[in-house]
């Protein structure tokens, strides 16, 4: 292993042991959204059986993730933590369902409490 691809995996390690939710990895391609966790089952979710989208948060701290993205299908659904690996490119997903609203994104924090913001809702 090159010093460069050493420093690299150690600079890694310490960033998921700083932000555990980033060992949660979020894919979102045509037909659906997965959630791959390192110590449970993945889970999907299928883009047709999306009914809703929210973003919830906690009074958890500093030290839990305390900002969620919430889908909810017809049978299941899917937290997403804010710092999942993938979130980013979701974010982009999610911003092109038609009638997404931006604003809770920019303006819900943690910081004002508990809450449950909807940021999407199907049309039947």
């Amino acid at each position: 292993m090159s010093l460069f691809a050493a420093l690299f995996e150690k600079r890694r390690r310490a960033r998921h042991r700083s932000q555990p939710e980033s060992e949660l990895v979020v894919t979102a391609d045509v037909q659906q959204v997965t959630l791959s966790h390192p110590r449970r089952a993945t889970e999907t979710l299928a883009w047709a059986d999306l009914r809703q989208l929210g973003i919830v948060t906690t009074d958890d701290g500093h030290r839990r993730c305390d900002w969620f993205w919430l889908l909810h299908g017809s049978r299941s659904g899917l937290a997403i933590p804010q710092g999942a690996t993938g979130e980013r490119a979701l974010l982009e997903r999610l911003q092109k369902l038609p009638g997404f609203d931006h604003r809770p994104v920019i303006e819900t924090s943690p910081l004002a409490g508990p809450q449950r913001v909807p940021c999407w809702t199907r049309q039947a």
